[in-house]
């Protein structure tokens, strides 16, 4: 898992924004309602990067799945301390 958070901190780093924690979900979890996941690596960085495309246009649709997502993704864990 040192792995995951290394990846977040780097890009956060690259990004200019602060990593505040990560809440994880599985691939199959995001195959809902016309959503997949589709795997999008970014070598070299980061090979398990994934995207969820399929969204609808409506935002008040878009947030409907996003709540769905949040709940199958479960609670945000929090970046072990002293970790960059």
């Amino acid at each position: 898992m040192d792995e995951i958070w290394q990846v977040g901190h780097s890009i956060a780093s690259e990004l200019g924004r602060t990593l505040y924690g990560r809440a994880d979900i599985r691939a199959a979890s995001c195959n809902i309602e016309g959503l997949r996941a589709v795997a999008r690596p970014i070598p070299p960085k980061n090979p398990n990067h994934a995207e969820i495309e399929g969204w609808p246009a409506k935002i008040e649709d878009k947030k409907a799945l996003a709540i769905k997502l949040a709940v199958a993704a479960g609670k945000l864990i929090a970046p072990p301390p002293g970790t960059k």
